[in-house]
């Protein structure tokens, strides 16, 4: 049990460091102003305990959005990433 509890919590800290690392690439982008999280959820895909977090900003004075879907199973990661013009979005992730 103990050994399953550390093994989660470990995978748990990796999802959360790859996202930071991912917000902080979309900020030191000198292109991209107003960056703003706008959520950030764990949810479930499928087996696999997954996380989601969505970014609003400004990328040469154009409204974008990036949706990004990280999980690990086994010591793979599994990621997903949508990033489109705001004005798209909703059909964007629809067709995703």
């Amino acid at each position: 049990m103990r050994r399953t509890y550390i093994k989660t919590l470990s995978a748990t800290l990796l999802i959360i460091d790859h996202e930071h690392q991912a917000v902080s690439f979309l900020t030191e982008d000198k292109n991209n102003q107003e960056l703003n999280v706008v959520h950030s959820q764990w949810f479930q895909l499928g087996r696999l305990h997954a996380r989601r977090f969505e970014v609003r900003f400004l990328k040469n004075n154009k409204s974008m959005i990036t949706d990004h879907i990280i999980a690990l199973h086994n010591g793979v990661e599994y990621e997903l990433i949508l990033r489109t013009l705001a004005a798209r979005y909703g059909r964007d992730k629809n067709t995703v």
